[in-house]
């Protein structure tokens, strides 16, 4: 049990900081809803706004999860700066202002795959070997990043469209 428990500290302090990405992701985004065109502005914003409150509550979650193992959310750990190499280029990726808007979107579908699968990871340990009252909490985590990754995917696949267009139009021109 003391090598899960250290594993599942491990888990809880990856999921600290990719949740603190998360959130900084969709800031981006929604910094960013302005500059899009040909999608309703005002609906994707609010969506934007609830992942990233729906982020803020699984940091938390997070948090009060590894407080409780006696972990510390703010200490840096091997594992977060390791997995930090890719969480740092997502992070360039969002904060280029020369970047599309379906790259943006599709940094975004990858970062909640990742969110998505790191929840359930979570809610199987804990199922496996407890504590057993975390794995229901992390397991509707899960649930929330399955539907954000469905949802990003919609987005991404309706931003996709109009860009292969142009894309396709551009190579046929320079052809």
């Amino acid at each position: 049990m003391e090598g899960h428990a250290s594993l599942l500290v491990h888990r809880l302090e990856d999921r600290c900081a990719l949740e603190r990405l998360s959130v900084r992701l969709y800031e981006t985004l929604i910094a960013r809803v302005g500059t899009l065109a040909g999608v309703d502005r005002a609906e994707l914003r609010r969506t934007l706004l609830r992942f990233r409150n729906d982020e803020l509550d699984h940091l938390e979650l997070a948090c009060s999860a590894l407080l409780m193992l006696g972990g510390d959310p703010r200490k840096p750990k091997p594992s977060p700066r390791v997995r930090g190499v890719s969480t740092t280029t997502l992070e360039r990726v969002l904060a280029n202002d020369e970047l599309l808007p379906v790259e943006a979107f599709y940094a975004l579908v990858l970062a909640e795959m990742e969110d998505a699968d790191a929840w359930e990871t979570l809610a199987r340990m804990c199922e496996e070997t407890g504590p057993a009252q975390l794995a229901a909490r992390f397991r509707e985590a899960a649930v929330r990043e399955r539907a954000h990754l469905e949802q990003a995917k919609g987005w991404l696949a309706a931003l996709s469209s109009p860009f292969e267009e142009a894309t396709d139009a551009a190579f046929a021109a320079n052809a």
